[in-house]
């Protein structure tokens, strides 16, 4: 009997955490306001049942990039995202926050990631799935952590010219 009980309390905490963003637009954590945009079926970028969550204060979001064919042709290539790379990012992670590696491996987990053409993260957003295990302190932390502790390598030049790249890149850890 008590096991059973404990199932079913185990059940409720896992569903009523798994809906802590159901019909949110935002959250606040440490005095920084985030927005949560569900992206629709309908749209470029489509992903049903995933949301963007990003700081208030990101603006580059809403900026066109410009660059030359040049550049749009090989950026790609410029901004290295080997395997090595997304190593020394779930390194970070591990290091970090031991305790989130199963929510890495249990949810697709994207980050929107807008480069300053040193390679430093200027902002990010994440893509998440709805009913997603991450808290608003861990992205919090996330965001945080990314940003002073990783820089994009970038050859060639790629991004001469430019204030900024938006680059889409899924941390994976199965």
């Amino acid at each position: 009997m008590k096991m059973k009980l404990i199932v079913i309390l185990l059940l409720n905490f896992s569903i009523a955490n798994a809906q802590k963003y159901l019909g949110k637009t935002s959250f606040k954590v440490k005095g920084e306001t985030y927005n949560i945009n569900r992206i629709d079926n309908g749209s470029i970028n489509s992903h049903s049942r995933f949301m963007s969550i990003g700081n208030s204060r990101n603006v580059l979001k809403k900026e066109k990039v410009q660059m030359s064919s040049k550049i749009r042709n090989n950026i790609l290539n410029d901004i290295i995202t080997t395997e090595s790379e997304q190593k020394k990012i779930k390194d970070i992670i591990t290091a970090k926050f031991p305790s989130l590696i199963n929510k890495f491996k249990n949810e697709k987990f994207i980050v929107v990631y807008y480069i300053g053409p040193a390679g430093d993260i200027r902002e990010l957003e994440f893509l998440l799935q709805d009913d997603t295990q991450f808290t608003p302190d861990e992205l919090y932390t996330l965001e945080a952590t990314l940003k002073k502790e990783y820089k994009f390598k970038i050859q060639n030049n790629g991004m001469e010219g430019l204030s900024f790249v938006p680059l889409y890149w899924q941390i994976r850890f199965n």
